[in-house]
């Protein structure tokens, strides 16, 4: 039958343990420094032995002489004695303390390895906790910004609309309107999804470009470091390009304002894409945002274009009136 007894540590024992902690050390110094002495002692009594063993051994009037075997023995003894004590001496203050220098440059050493060893690893600690701070820094702002975006709609972003694909929208929007200043380039570089657009007359396209008549123009023609009349030709060419591309039976629309545009719109049935404008007068790689219809909120950005654009059309006047580039008229 076996018992099992337990031990609680009372509040106050961990002092108590911390205080004796000093003390054990001190009781170890203490007795290092008796042992060394003992040895010295008893070094000395060998020495004193040895000598007084091996005088008595050679004394000629001892009676130990007379027995050969025991001077033999008494000899090798006292012989002993001596080698043991000198030997004790030498390894005590000789062997011994440089065994201690050593030891005790090894502990030195030791110890500011030990402490370069953790400042180090404190620095690493800080350092490491500075790049979680930042890292979940950096991801709760990503996190808040990704929640923003969703609130509004925003769902892509590129650095230049050059390198989106249009084509999507084009092709499977059945209401398409662009509001765009000419609309020169991206009808240019859209001139195939365009046409085959333009070849359904299930879909409607409207193009909200700027009035020839506009004010802005005589503004846009000194950023441009143009004249006001290039600006008007090229609206012109691009209600001809229209005028083209839409022979196919598609119901095209292209209507001119005389206010300013901000960003170029592409608003499809469930999703726009928008590209602001710049401010420099050389051609700076414009950025591209699209957003998308957010059901249930009437007031999400995507419906906000999508009004604005309808808006503009209706204070718009019709441009497919005009004359084409080139004629009579025209010039």
């Amino acid at each position: 039958m076996s018992r099992t007894s337990s031990f609680t540590t009372p509040p106050d024992a961990e002092p108590q343990m911390q205080q004796a902690v000093p003390a054990a050390e001190v009781a170890d110094q203490t007795a290092t420094q008796r042992w060394r002495w003992k040895n010295v002692v008893l070094a000395t009594v060998m020495i004193i032995g040895g000598v007084g063993l091996h005088t008595v051994t050679l004394w000629p009037g001892a009676s130990a002489t007379r027995d050969a075997f025991l001077k033999e023995l008494g000899t090798q003894v006292a012989a002993a004695l001596l080698i043991g004590g000198l030997w004790t001496l030498v390894n005590e203050f000789m062997l011994r303390r440089e065994f201690l220098r050593i030891l005790e440059t090894n502990a030195v050493q030791l110890s500011r390895e030990a402490h370069a060893l953790d400042e180090s690893l404190r620095e690493g600690h800080t350092a490491l906790s500075r790049q979680i701070d930042s890292g979940t820094g950096l991801l709760l702002r990503k996190i808040e910004f990704a929640k923003q975006a969703q609130a509004v709609g925003l769902v892509e972003v590129h650095a230049s609309y050059a390198s989106y694909d249009f084509k999507d929208l084009i092709l499977n929007s059945s209401e398409l309107m662009i509001v765009s200043n000419n609309a020169n380039a991206w009808i240019a570089r859209n001139a195939e999804a365009l046409r085959k657009r333009f070849s359904d007359p299930k879909r409607h396209t409207t193009f909200i470009l700027l009035h020839p008549s506009a004010d802005v123009l005589e503004t846009l023609a000194r950023k441009y470091g143009t004249e006001r009349d290039d600006l008007r030709k090229e609206i012109r060419n691009t209600v001809n390009h229209l005028r083209v591309l839409g022979e196919g039976g598609g119901k095209v629309s292209v209507y001119g304002h005389f206010l300013v545009n901000a960003y170029s719109s592409y608003v499809g049935d469930e999703y726009a894409v928008i590209v602001p404008y710049v401010n420099a007068p050389k051609q700076h790689p414009r950025p591209l945002l699209r957003i998308t219809d957010r059901e249930g909120q009437a007031d999400c950005l995507y419906k906000h274009v999508r009004r604005e654009c309808s808006a503009l059309a209706e204070q718009s006047l019709e441009l497919l009136e005009l004359p084409p580039s080139g004629s009579a008229s025209a010039s």
